[in-house]
């Protein structure tokens, strides 16, 4: 079997002496959802199975303090295959290599996305070409793409769980097989940029609307739209909405399951590989009279 050497390190409180069971099973349940889903995509495959679990494995070889500091080896049985079409080999080392592609992709188009420069993809089967801002371009492998659609939550959740006021400081991945720098890190700045994704808009927006499902006491629920004249926001579609202000009951029943005009501010949400924004929620100010 091919084998690399990769580092999980923990850093924070929770960590330091006793180690939160909870925080550690979620980091390493990502951890490892991140290497198997650049195992699937270089594979052309989508789901783990019995056979991919004995040809792809990850062993934890040594807990150190530190906060806590885990040496993993990542082993490929030599016998395996990738897909015909890519550029990358099913070994250790490739596997590796694309979950850097990912985090680095996903670190270019988030920043974009949080500090509103614009960014695009363009390219072939053999490279492609994200283009930030107007002279700054970055070459990937074609695999990053699929390998994004499987793994991004995996990504965002490690991102999540670093949060210094619940006792997690940073998590870093690091090969320790390769001489290059090769260190992925989650800190404050990733946890922000995936955070950024969803968005509130300034712009109030005017809509007639049927609301077709409440919940009564969260405030929320689903609601068609009827008319609109903003572009985002699509007439016959459903979207979830809630409540700014918690409206009375007598409000809530008045508006339930009839034609009504709202003002509401658009949420949005930013997609890392179509790069473009979508309404994802309607948060109502005003209910029309």
């Amino acid at each position: 079997m091919e084998s690399q050497n990769i580092t999980i390190k923990l850093v924070g409180k929770e960590f330091d002496n006793e180690k939160n069971v909870f925080l550690l099973v979620e980091s390493l349940m990502n951890f490892n959802k991140v290497l198997e889903k650049s195992y699937l995509a270089i594979s052309g495959r989508r789901r783990m199975n019995e056979r991919d679990r004995e040809f792809f494995q990850l062993r934890a070889k040594e807990f150190k303090d530190g906060s806590l500091v885990i040496d993993i080896g990542m082993y490929v049985m030599a016998m395996t295959q990738s897909s015909l079409f890519n550029s990358l080999a099913l070994t250790p080392k490739d596997i590796w290599t694309l979950v850097q592609d990912g985090y680095n992709y996903l670190k270019a188009v988030l920043s974009a996305n949080a500090n509103g420069n614009p960014v695009s993809v363009t390219g072939d089967n053999n490279m492609i070409i994200l283009i930030n801002g107007n002279d700054n371009y970055m070459e990937f492998r074609p695999e990053v793409i699929p390998y994004i659609r499987m793994a991004e939550a995996n990504l965002e959740k490690l991102a999540k769980l670093s949060n210094p006021e619940k006792g997690v400081d940073e998590i870093i991945l690091k090969n320790t097989s390769l001489v290059e720098k090769n260190e992925i890190k989650f800190g404050r700045e990733e946890r922000e940029m995936f955070e950024k994704k969803t968005q509130l808009e300034n712009e109030i927006v005017e809509l007639k609307v049927t609301i077709f499902r409440l919940d009564a006491e969260k405030c929320n629920g689903r609601l068609r739209v009827l008319d609109s004249e903003d572009d985002s926001i699509e007439i016959n579609k459903e979207y979830m909405f809630d409540f700014l202000q918690k409206p009375t009951r007598s409000v809530l029943s008045e508006v339930f399951l009839k034609e009504v005009k709202i003002y509401a501010l658009k949420e949005t949400y930013f997609d890392p590989i179509s790069l473009t924004k979508a309404v994802s929620k309607l948060r109502i100010i005003n209910v029309a009279k």
